[in-house]
């Protein structure tokens, strides 16, 4: 048997080819692993993204889906708009035609209670007519007439011997005197009768005047603007009331500013407006002397009138049973009175004030101490500004 011994160099030619064989699969196998690995990443990538793509698509579905909810939400808020403006449109024109109606209806109260101020005015004027117009009925002038008619027939009698019948004859001597006391009270009367003619004409006068005066303020339903001065029209409104302040000893006090600035306005609405004003003055003096509290107090009414920032002012205070904090809050709302009344008079006052662009407002200190009253309305420029111009239509 023969021992074949390999050498070295042999052994180690083929451990190199079955060394690189090996690293070659292991290289092979590694760069599968890992190529099996990067597959396997953007794979799963892949499939993320398809995810997020299908979440996206759904998403965007999702969002049309909701556009066109909106889209319909929005238009049925739009029509419900449209419905909701037309009926606010008409309620404010159903308010603003009862508000109107209501206006009217306080125009038309202040114009009857005008005309049944001046109406009692024109009593109260009449009444010393009536009483002097008796007075002179009863008067037995006539009849003193009628004796010194009687006297001189008897003395034309005696015309031929005239001076004997009175000086020699006792009945003529006695005629003769009867004759002069007829005369002498004659002549006493007459500063009476002409004391009752003077009262009668002055009465009458008083009429006319208040006649004239309503025909000035007489004017039409519809209001006629011009330029208006404010103390005239207080004077007037005094006048109107003064049987009422006579009856009720009432002292007025004035600080009026002269010349006052022309107001724009229509001046019967304003007269109502400064008559009722005073008018609930001195009926707040009445209710303050009806309770006893102050029988003996000051009965004042103060009318005051001054410019200020382009404004005429006129304040009316009263010395009358003032007014709590909490009736202040409801002074000037429709239908409210302490009163019994309708409740017209103070909230015509408001709605006329503020048409023509004005404020008013009432304060008072407390119950028995008196209120106050002030308007506050734009003065006439004058300028050639629209205000300033009498109302064609009128």
């Amino acid at each position: 048997m023969v021992l074949e011994i390999t050498s070295p160099s042999m052994f180690n030619d083929n451990y190199g080819e079955i060394s690189c064989s090996w690293i070659l699969a292991g290289l092979l196998l590694l760069m599968g692993l890992l190529f099996l690995w990067l597959y396997q990443i953007f794979w799963q990538r892949q499939r993320r993204l398809q995810a997020e793509i299908g979440k996206e698509e759904r998403r965007e579905a999702q969002l049309w889906v909701e556009i066109d909810r909106r889209r319909e939400v929005e238009a049925h808020l739009e029509a419900y708009k449209v419905q909701l403006e037309e009926m606010v449109a008409e309620r404010t024109r159903a308010l603003e035609a009862s508000q109107n109606e209501l206006f009217d209806q306080a125009l038309e109260l202040g114009r009857a209670q005008l005309a049944a101020l001046v109406l009692h005015n024109i009593g109260n004027a009449m009444t010393p007519v009536t009483i002097f117009v008796e007075e002179l009925k009863e008067d037995d002038s006539a009849r003193l007439l009628g004796y010194l008619a009687n006297c001189f027939a008897e003395f034309k009698e005696h015309a031929v011997d005239l001076g004997s019948f009175v000086n020699d004859d006792e009945h003529g001597r006695k005629l003769f005197a009867y004759s002069g006391e007829l005369l002498e009270e004659l002549v006493s009367r007459q500063p009476e009768r002409e004391r009752q003619i003077t009262e009668i004409e002055v009465a009458v006068n008083r009429v006319a005047e208040i006649l004239l005066l309503q025909q000035n303020y007489s004017g039409g339903f519809r209001e006629c603007r011009s330029q208006v001065d404010c103390n005239v029209v207080i004077e007037d409104a005094l006048q109107v009331l003064e049987g009422s302040f006579a009856k009720r000893k009432i002292d007025i006090k004035k600080n009026l500013e002269t010349p006052a600035p022309p107001l724009f306005v229509d001046r019967d609405s304003l007269l109502q407006v400064f008559v009722h004003l005073i008018k609930n003055g001195f009926e707040a003096i009445d209710k303050k002397l009806a309770t006893g509290s102050d029988e003996m107090g000051e009965r004042v009414l103060t009318l005051a009138s001054r410019v200020e920032n382009r404004e005429l002012r006129v304040t009316f205070g009263d010395s009358g049973i003032g007014i709590s904090a909490d009736e202040l809050e409801h002074i000037f709302t429709f239908g409210h009175s302490d009163k019994g009344a309708s409740g017209f008079g103070l909230y015509y006052c408001k709605q006329w004030v503020e048409r023509n662009r004005g404020t008013i407002t009432m304060v008072s200190s407390g119950p028995g101490l008196g209120a106050r009253v002030e308007i506050c309305l734009p003065v006439s420029r004058g300028d050639g500004d629209v205000s300033a111009q009498d109302n064609p239509d009128c």
